[in-house]
């Protein structure tokens, strides 16, 4: 189960030389110098990065290898270029060809085919962001093309570079120029990471909060939340939002930034749960903000009780009752009550959970063989029994 709402885009991550760290690189370059290319061209995905891997462990290895790596620049495969470049950048080479083709890199789709690609244009952007100072000319040349298809990662870019990329604030400002810019609101957050300026950013990113794009996971709202501390001033028009709109990222936007605001966002998540939309995001984030079960979960109960095959996933709200945990035991029996509920999906639901809360073994046993009756039920309750018992 899954509750669905703002967060970082998970996908395969490919590490550089600039991480070198994070790869489990043999000690030394398994190819002499003249066989590099020729690796690097055809070997499989793995073989091409424990090589670069274990060239980013030891930087003694670049005289020795430094030449076919510039020549590798010139390669006629995408994949050889790329990697090679973010390999001299994890050495620390800023020259033109080097971020050329790192700029190049960020305009360029990865095919998703995992084990199979080059490095992705997030990981051209990460050895840009590497570089820091030395990127941001070539960065600023790719932000000032509407044309370039990686112009949004180069903004980005600017942004993680953070105050370092000064010189970027110009062409920043020129750029915000175009409010009807699809990615305004990354705009908008580079330039408060270079400049700091909170008031100037909040009076932008408020006002598209009335817009569907400012409210999706990548969209304004995500950059309020980056802001964290500085977003404070925003918490009650993101109150407001989610009162009109009703929406799950907003739950998150005022969870995330409730530590800088937790009056106005408790109040505000306390309310939410009435809402048949949001209830069970509501309580998961006052779950995490350390509020009591007594004042959560039988709201849950009776959103659960009223449970019908509407298309509302009863899991979701037995989900948000299992993650309080030892407050959650209490309420077992309530959770043994709803395996006679009239809707198969609550009862099912119900077995799911009831095993999770910590409730007394023999009791719950007894519940859980009775369900096993149930034809609807059964292999839930087959599968919480098997993991009673393993916990015993």
């Amino acid at each position: 189960m899954k509750t669905l709402m703002c967060g970082i885009a998970v996908g395969v991550t490919f590490v550089s030389l600039a991480q070198p760290h994070a790869l489990a690189a043999e000690p030394t370059v398994p190819v002499e110098p003249g066989q590099l290319i020729a690796l690097l061209r055809d070997g499989d995905f793995q073989a091409r990065q424990r090589t670069l891997g274990a060239l980013g462990a030891d930087p003694s290895t670049l005289g020795k290898y430094g030449p076919v790596l510039r020549q590798a620049l010139e390669d006629r495969s995408r994949a050889v270029r790329q990697q090679t470049a973010m390999a001299l950048a994890g050495f620390g080479y800023a020259d033109k060809p080097i971020l050329d083709e790192l700029v190049r890199g960020l305009a360029e789709r990865s095919p998703g085919r995992y084990h199979e690609q080059p490095e992705d244009p997030r990981a051209a952007m990460a050895a840009l962001v590497k570089l820091g100072a030395r990127a941001v000319p070539a960065l600023v040349t790719a932000l000032e093309d509407d044309k370039f298809a990686g112009r949004y990662l180069a903004i980005e870019a600017l942004g993680k570079i953070g105050p370092a990329a000064k010189e970027a604030l110009p062409a920043l400002s020129k750029a915000l120029g175009h409010r009807k810019y699809k990615y305004f609101h990354l705009l908008v957050g580079a330039r408060w990471r270079i400049d700091r300026d909170a008031a100037s950013a909040l009076r932008e990113l408020v006002p598209l909060l009335d817009t569907r794009e400012g409210r999706s996971c990548g969209g304004a709202i995500g950059v309020l939340v980056a802001m964290g501390s500085d977003a404070r001033p925003a918490v009650p028009a993101i109150v407001q939002a989610l009162k009109r709109y009703k929406e799950p990222n907003l739950v998150w936007a005022v969870r995330q930034l409730a530590p800088h605001a937790r009056e106005p966002a408790v109040a505000a998540l306390r309310e939410a749960l009435s809402d048949h939309l949001l209830c069970e995001q509501a309580a998961i984030a006052l779950q995490g903000l350390g509020i009591r079960a007594e004042e959560v979960v039988p709201r849950l109960l009776r959103r659960l009780d009223r449970c019908k095959a509407d298309g509302t996933d009863p899991y979701r709200i037995v989900y948000a009752i299992v993650l309080f945990g030892d407050e959650a035991t209490a309420y077992a029996p309530d959770l043994i009550s709803h395996l006679k509920h009239p809707n198969p999906a609550v009862r099912r639901a119900a077995a799911w959970a009831v095993c999770r809360v910590g409730a007394d073994t023999d009791t719950v046993s007894a519940a859980l063989m009775e369900a096993l009756q149930d034809e609807q039920v059964g292999e839930e309750a087959a599968r919480s029994l098997r993991m009673l018992r393993g916990a015993e």
